[in-house]
């Protein structure tokens, strides 16, 4: 690999998404992200960034307890004061277990699908001088492919860490990663470790 500036985006590995008791993770998420092995995957990308002394970012998706930020007008996000999922500060937005970050990580949280949008990530990204991002996420075809084109219209060169991907179904996340091959690199896993 060429020598950039790089960095691990997590995007929405959260217990409301992913968790087996989360109310958004029975649309799916969980039994795809055991099924496919990215448990065990992602666990390995994020202690490779660890040992490697590279960035690792985290980004959740939530809203304060008043749901102010809410995109009420959005049908994917716009029933979460409804359902009262997703305020920060609770289990549903906490970053799942298996994932923790550590003290040296940074955790942002967004209001959005695209982790650009109103975050900080792209300042702390110019501060650190990233160049190329390596994607991990759930969903594959929201925050994944959000970050795939906001990263590539930012002049980021782009990642997309396919076993470390998750969807609801698998056939989402094929049709997902077949349209990031069009404007980012699509890569596994091995081809980072080994």
């Amino acid at each position: 690999m060429e020598d950039y500036k790089k960095a691990l985006l997590v995007l929405d590995y959260i217990n409301e998404i992913v968790h087996e008791e989360g109310k958004l993770a029975k649309k799916g998420y969980h039994n795809y992200m055991i099924k496919n092995g990215v448990d065990k995957n992602l666990k390995e990308l994020i202690q490779h960034f660890r040992n490697s002394s590279l960035p690792i970012i985290y980004i959740k998706l939530g809203f304060d307890k008043n749901y102010a930020e809410l995109p009420t007008h959005s049908v994917l996000l716009g029933k979460a004061k409804e359902f009262g999922i997703l305020k920060l500060g609770s289990w549903d937005t906490e970053i799942y277990e298996l994932f923790k970050p550590n003290k040296t990580d940074t955790i942002l949280s967004k209001s959005r699908i695209s982790p650009f949008y109103n975050t900080g990530l792209e300042e702390i990204l110019k501060e650190l001088g990233i160049e190329e991002l390596y994607v991990a996420g759930v969903s594959t075809d929201l925050v994944v492919q959000s970050a795939a084109r906001d990263g590539h219209d930012r002049n980021y060169k782009v990642n997309i860490v396919d076993d470390c991907c998750t969807a609801a179904t698998s056939e989402e996340h094929k049709l997902a990663i077949e349209n990031m091959k069009k404007f980012s690199n699509v890569i596994n896993l091995d081809d980072i470790i080994n």
